[in-house]
């Protein structure tokens, strides 16, 4: 097999002009796949190389793949994770996984077909997709997902047909919906840190598959910080993604943690079996095996991309504990501890562990799954870098040519990773004498040395001086010379920009080595989208920065950053420049006359985003009639049967020659509907170009939404959302809150039913023992239909169900609202003027009527559940596992003979099931937490 060789490689780096690096930028494609890789696997193709061609089928023949250019799963607004009964997202990692295997095929061969699949995938999400949806579960999406969107797009980048229009759109998106959710995860991990003091309720695979996507959507779009940003969490930061377990660290010391028991890989054992006399385990090996094989694939597509920049972070990592080649080499460590696990070949009693702060020893749930991640490691460690990595070949054996998403099974795990190893990553082995030398990174900052390739946020003007380390023992050849031919170890910057910098040396072999230096500027950020809206007459027009309101009426300027998160300031201006105030949004009053507003946001990278707006002086006053009723508004709420008409009163006769033009074609003053039965939309455009002086125009939407009374929802289960905030209504709190957790509290599951004689509806608790009374307070006393019974109203004709609710008249005929997080059913008599509650069907009976506490006779254990944990005694090993009334799994281990007790109070508020079995008898106990 002829395959590159790292001498080859590095030569190809060092080549200045048109070489594969620029100065200063990033190389493309440069994700998992380097241009070196593609040409040197068509090399071999070429050559019939046996072991490349039987790889290439699998990649080949993948039925993913092969599925027609239009034929994709079901794209949709919001790709949706975490709810039982609302998810979409595997949708998303199919159609990710089609658009990646299509993009390296067309990549390999050139075939149009290939890329056509890909690009369609690309440009469809760009076209339909809003934004990432659900709970707290939703933060997996990014990590498992978006890189792999990523990934085929970097590169489909040099595709001569995918319109660079659609390119930057994609670039965009990707800022603007995926960014934003990794980034939120990242900074407050679904307010966790706050409300436990620490950074550790998620594990690993949470934040190490959203800094992943950091790490690539900072090469993809060209941004250092973004790069630097991921790049912090993984090598740095102070989560369980974190490589970093030092007891130095700032953060972890504020919080009084020792570093060892907690982060990626939190211990290390001596063990000679391991790379340099190490095996690293990982956080994750305490839970299940598919999380710690997952976990480990994903640190590898973020080291790789580096790599692939000129950064060999597999190797230069920096571990203040653990000094020398096993500090640096601890990634090696970890994939040979979890393969040797996995790889079913050690008595588990043989593989070190230590407890640490969550589990309390290897798990063997999912051990010896296969996952397509070990040929990557064996070739950067083997081949590469000459260490054995014997586990991780014991693994890449089990599970042979390594296939992609679509070969591994058919849920989220089975397409964790892109895969394709084997045909990918198998470069030729080093010999002692091509061996390359690990160079160490360092960045200088008035004496203060920090041990990383990265630097993010550095004030602009700021000197720095970037240097690389060999290995202690190497002889230095003086053989260094910089991307721009500089020459020496070491060079002194002014960061007045962003970059990317790269240092080569030439070791006593002549082997060639580079290291790569990324510095981001603070104020050369990224720039997520500023969307500009205008409120007119309690009407809200998203994307509109020209409208035209009539005088004496207040309207509301408005501007929307995608990452909403991390503003810093928004300031408004008049036409003159001077401040009017601040604030996501600006109320004034019209006059007679055009005005021009500015918006300047400012957003966390210093970047300052403007956009303006111009408010035309209307001479057209638009106009609603309900049923002989004119009313001047744009916006109406009716119910089912009402006769409507929408109209565009001129203010005087010498407008009358303006033009109308309606949404739905007609040129009248006015469009009339009778018998209305579903809610209906218009937009009007009115022009008058009759004066010479001055052109006059309006433009307006229009919106009458229909309501149906009287049995408008069917019986059954259902959630309670508050539309502004997207936030459930809690049964036991009795509070609107963030549907958190891995699966689904029935805590947040409402049961409906009709009542015939009253003509209104029950409302109760998933399990019926407690109702809702006109007060609003959840009570088992007893029932009285006349006092806790409701109406419910549901919009007819849109995509959600909308509804609003109000209580009997003989209590106040009070329309349902809240007051910021709690149920109001008493104080409101006017009817909204919008509909603030959406319902959310749960299918079956809310998953509690099917579930019953089972107890098997002659069971050789005991369960036991109290407040606070799960007792299981036990004469033999058994296996537990705790899952949510819908049956999603939260917790599972295997426990060895003896009395073990389990914590329960991390598990969110909800009713759970235990199970618990010895392989030949099962118990489940039902319990609350």
């Amino acid at each position: 097999m002829k395959k590159l060789s790292f001498f080859t490689v590095a030569l190809l780096f060092s080549t200045g002009g048109g070489g594969v690096y620029a100065q200063g930028t990033f190389v493309h494609p440069g994700l998992l796949h380097s241009q070196n890789d593609i040409d040197q696997i068509k090399e071999r193709l070429a050559a019939n190389d046996t072991e490349t061609l039987k790889a290439f089928e699998v990649l080949k023949n993948s039925w993913v793949a092969n599925k027609g250019v239009n034929d994709i799963w079901g794209v949709t607004e919001y790709i949706k994770r975490g709810i039982a009964g609302d998810e979409n997202y595997m949708n998303a990692y199919r159609n990710a996984a089609k658009a990646y295997q299509c993009a390296l095929l067309w990549k390999i061969t050139g075939e149009t077909q290939w890329a056509e699949r890909a690009v369609y995938v690309l440009n469809q999400y760009v076209a339909i997709t809003k934004g990432i949806g659900g709970n707290t579960n939703q933060s997996l999406v990014p990590g498992f997902i978006g890189y792999q969107f990523l990934n085929a797009a970097e590169l489909m980048r040099d595709y001569e047909k995918w319109e660079k229009e659609d390119f930057e759109r994609f670039k965009q998106w990707m800022i603007d919906v995926w960014f934003t959710t990794a980034q939120d995860f990242l900074e407050r991990r679904h307010d966790t840190v706050v409300r436990e003091g620490n950074w550790y309720h998620y594990h690993s695979n949470w934040g190490l598959g959203n800094a992943l996507f950091c790490v690539s959507l900072g090469i993809f779009a060209d941004l250092p910080d973004i790069y630097n940003y991921g790049m912090y969490w993984i090598k740095e930061g102070p989560g369980n993604e974190s490589l970093y377990v030092g007891d130095s660290h700032p953060v972890k010391q504020d919080q009084g943690m020792c570093g060892y028991g907690w982060g990626l890989i939190p211990w290390f054992h001596e063990d000679a079996r391991g790379p340099f006399g190490y095996l690293n385990q990982m956080q994750e090996s305490g839970r299940d095996q598919g999380h710690a094989m997952a976990a480990l694939g994903l640190l590898s597509y973020a080291l790789q991309s580096a790599y692939n920049q000129g950064d060999n972070a597999f190797c230069n990592l920096y571990n203040p504990l653990i000094p020398g080649e096993a500090g640096r080499t601890m990634v090696a460590g970890a994939a040979e501890y979890v393969a040797m696990y996995n790889s079913n070949q050690v008595d588990p009693a043989d593989i070190p562990y230590t407890q640490n702060w969550w589990m309390g020893g290897l798990n063997g749930t999912g051990r010896g799954q296969w996952r397509p991640i070990w040929q990557l490691f064996i070739n950067h460690y083997q081949n590469r870098m000459g260490m054995p990595m014997e586990y991780c070949t014991r693994m890449s054996k089990i599970v042979g040519v390594e296939a992609g998403g679509g070969s591994y099974g058919t849920n989220s795990g089975g397409f964790d990773h892109t895969g394709f190893g084997t045909l990918m990553h198998s470069d030729e082995t080093v010999t002692e004498e091509t061996k390359p030398t690990v160079l160490s990174p360092e960045i200088v900052q008035d004496g203060a040395v920090r041990p990383y390739a990265e630097m993010k946020e550095v004030k602009k003007g700021t000197p720095l001086t970037l240097r690389a380390v060999l290995p202690d023992g190497e002889t230095d050849t003086g053989n260094w010379e910089w991307e721009d031919g500089m020459k020496g170890a070491s060079r002194d910057i002014t960061a007045d920009a962003s970059g990317v910098y790269r240092l080569f040396y030439t070791n006593t072999q002549g082997v060639k080595s580079v290291q790569m230096f990324c510095i981001s500027v603070y104020g050369e950020g990224i720039r997520a989208t500023l969307t500009p809206w205008v409120e007119y007459d309690g009407v809200r027009m998203n994307q509109t920065s020209e409208f035209s309101a009539v005088n004496g009426r207040d309207v509301t300027l408005g501007a929307d950053y995608a990452n909403w998160n991390y503003v810093v300031s928004t300031r408004w201006y008049d036409s003159q420049g001077k401040l009017l105030g601040s604030g996501g949004s600006y109320t004034f009053r019209q006059g007679n006359s055009d005005q021009t507003f500015k918006v300047v946001l400012t957003n966390e990278s210093g970047v300052e985003i403007s956009r303006e707006f111009t408010i035309k002086n209307s001479v057209v006053i638009p106009t609603l009639t309900v049923d002989g009723e004119e009313q001047e508004t744009l916006r109406a709420i009716v119910t089912q049967g009402h006769d409507v008409v929408m109209k565009g009163k001129i203010t005087s006769v010498r407008y009358r020659d303006g033009v109308y033009t309606w949404s739905s074609g007609e040129h009248t003053e006015s469009v009339s509907f009778e018998n209305v039965q579903s809610s209906i939309y218009r937009h009007l455009d009115w022009i008058d170009t009759s004066s010479s002086i001055k052109t006059y125009e309006a433009h307006f939407d229009f919106e009458v939404k229909v309501y149906k009374e009287g049995r408008s929802l069917d019986d059954g289960y259902y959630r309670m959302k508050e539309r502004s905030t997207g936030k459930y209504l809690n049964s036991r709190t009795m509070k609107f809150e963030t549907l958190e957790g891995e699966g689904d509290s029935t805590a947040f599951i409402w049961h409906y039913t009709w009542l015939d004689d009253m003509e209104r509806y029950k409302i109760q608790n998933h399990n019926d023992s407690a109702y809702l009374n006109n007060e609003g307070a959840l009570t088992d006393r007893v029932y009285s239909k006349a006092r806790s019974s409701f109406y419910l109203y549901t919009l007819v004709g849109g995509e959600d169900l909308e509804c609003f609710v109000r209580t009997p008249e003989r209590y106040g005929s009070y329309y349902w609202e809240t007051d910021g997080e709690t149920l109001v059913c008493d104080q409101a008599d006017k009817m909204p003027s919008d509909f603030p509650f959406v319902l959310e069907k749960v299918a079956g009976d809310g998953g509690e009527t099917d579930i019953s506490e089972t107890v098997v006779r002659d069971a050789a254990f005991t369960v036991d559940v109290t407040r606070s944990g799960i007792a299981v005694t036990s004469g033999s090993e058994v296996g537990m596992t705790v899952c949510t009334m819908a049956g999603s799994p939260v917790m599972r281990t295997r426990l060895g003979a003896g009395t073990h007790t389990i914590n329960t109070v991390p598990l969110a508020p909800g009713i759970y099931i235990v199970r618990v079995t010895d392989g030949n008898t099962v118990r489940s106990v039902k319990f609350v937490r």
